[in-house]
């Protein structure tokens, strides 16, 4: 039992439990890896920074991390096919892979407001 179902079963009918369950569950997947593509796109700019002398393009500074989420996302999916009651979906590692780059996206609009704010 779902924390939705035994939280709302006496408000809503178990078919509105089970989709208010499922849009929770696909929120999280979206926001876990929208988290992980903000923090491998710092993790991977700061690496070059730091320890490389050529900087990557702007092309394979984005496109890299959102990559790396993508292959997180399909081990764990193939974990949750191992796993008795738990299925894997490629519609999931989709919506994660969204995610992450929506996270992605983020960290660069904030960084590009923060160098234009700090250029003046």
């Amino acid at each position: 039992m779902g924390i939705t179902r035994g939280f709302f079963s006496s408000v809503l009918s178990d078919e509105a439990v089970f989709i208010t369950e499922k849009i929770i569950r696909k929120l999280a997947h979206y926001g876990i890896y929208l988290a992980l593509g903000a923090s491998v796109y710092m993790a991977y700019g700061s690496y070059f920074k730091a320890f490389a002398e050529n900087s990557p393009s702007a092309t394979s500074r984005t496109v890299v991390p959102v990559l790396i989420c993508f292959a997180y996302s399909v081990t764990d999916e193939l974990h949750q096919t191992l796993v008795p009651d738990r299925n894997g979906a490629f519609t999931d590692c989709l919506l994660d892979t969204v995610g992450a780059l929506s996270g992605v996206m983020c960290v660069m609009l904030v960084l590009r407001i923060l160098r234009k704010t700090y250029e003046k």
